[in-house]
């Protein structure tokens, strides 16, 4: 076993893949979807501090109005973010880069 690699590497190449799979993964997860999270979001917040507070662990819905014209800034056009975490959900409506409503359900 002369060619075998020291246990100390494989370790620290093991901790190096976990390392990578949670940054490729976004960092938070919803997993930690709970009332005081959801009283958080107030209308008006920005889109980014949404997902600064629930993290990336989100689907998206367009749910436009004008299917003509697909602009984030045309008041007719609503975004749908939704994060799940078991049966807890909470979903963000966002016009124009700004919290417009919410919904929760499961909690």
């Amino acid at each position: 076993m002369a060619n075998a690699p020291p246990a100390r590497w494989l370790l620290a190449l093991c901790l190096s893949c976990c390392v990578l799979l949670l940054l490729g993964c976004g960092g938070m997860s919803a997993a930690s979807l709970d009332q005081s999270v959801y009283d958080e979001i107030k209308e008006g917040m920005s889109e980014e501090d949404v997902v600064d507070l629930l993290g990336y662990g989100y689907s998206i819905k367009n749910q436009q109005a004008l299917l003509q014209n697909p602009d984030e800034t045309d008041p007719n056009v609503a975004l749908e973010y939704v994060w799940k975490d078991g049966n807890k959900s909470v979903t963000v409506v966002i016009r124009q880069g700004h919290v417009w409503g919410k919904q929760k359900s499961g909690f």
